[in-house]
């Protein structure tokens, strides 16, 4: 669908996890020989994804498949922060702080008359993207940790 590699992200969390054959055919409701299939040719079926990414509870993998399903910008935040929930709040508060300073600057750009600077511009976009990216992360996983969905975290968010 898009450049995230799911398949690699999917091996990520399972190593992290150490997941067992078994504990994936749970998830997927399905055979073990067919999660074994999967491993071999390296791919899961999309119409697994949700259930897997749902069983599981992993932000980051969450956050994989609604890229990949959606075609959204990914962005491998695996590679930079650990995945505690402390760990996340930090990085959350560091993105957002990087994220502010990226608004302050936008605020520059947009408000010049000629406006030719589009590196920084699409730096500072790009701050404010991960910024998202991270935040939706953090308010999954710490969602998981409660025994909360996604939607209702929302749900409960609105009251």
């Amino acid at each position: 669908m898009n450049d995230v590699d799911i398949f690699a992200e999917f091996l990520t969390m399972k190593y992290e996890r150490d997941i067992k054959p078994s504990e994936l055919a749970l998830a997927a409701n399905t055979s073990e020989r067919i999660t074994y299939d999967w491993m071999h040719n390296k791919h899961i079926p999309d119409k697994y994804l949700d259930s897997i990414a749902s069983y599981f509870k992993d932000g980051f993998f969450t956050y994989a498949v609604v890229c990949y399903k959606y075609n959204y910008p990914f962005i491998d935040f695996r590679k930079r922060y650990r995945s505690d929930s402390l760990s996340m709040i930090l990085a959350c508060v560091k993105e957002a702080h990087e994220s502010d300073l990226a608004f302050t600057d936008l605020e520059e750009i947009l408000s010049q008359v000629e406006d030719d600077d589009t590196v920084r511009y699409s730096r500072d976009v790009k701050e404010v993207t991960e910024s998202a990216a991270i935040s939706f992360i953090i308010s999954i996983q710490l969602g998981y940790e409660r025994h909360m969905t996604p939607k209702l975290v929302m749900i409960e968010g609105r009251k």
